[in-house]
């Protein structure tokens, strides 16, 4: 749990938008999403489908998190659909998240990468 708690605080003071439950949300969406398998970009629909939170809310969050470069959004062939992108920044904020993760754990456990 001690790793847990020093990855939390860490994505407090590094990752804004973890402040947030919306952002928060859209983050680890984007995140689960981020691998070489999966297609470039996901529909905008599917992000936003969650139990509890409105899609006015995590609208208003993604446009945020657009602005701050975390995500690039676009249009579908037919108007109808929009598409979002994960944008390098993304990617980098990822990449150092995963990195402290495993820095934090392996603190308290030994860490075999498979």
């Amino acid at each position: 749990m001690r790793a847990l708690l020093r990855l939390y605080n860490w994505e407090l003071d590094n990752i804004p938008c973890t402040r947030t439950m919306t952002g928060r949300h859209l983050y680890f969406s984007a995140i689960g999403h981020v691998d070489d398998a999966s297609p470039p970009a996901q529909s905008m629909k599917q992000l936003f489908t969650h139990p509890w939170l409105t899609e006015r809310a995590l609208r208003t969050r993604m446009q945020q998190l657009q602005a701050d470069g975390l995500f690039d959004i676009y249009t579908g062939a037919d108007a109808r659909s929009r598409w979002v992108v994960e944008t390098t920044k993304l990617r980098h904020t990822i990449q150092e998240h995963n990195y402290q993760a495993a820095k934090f754990i392996a603190q308290d456990f030994y860490l075999i990468h498979r």
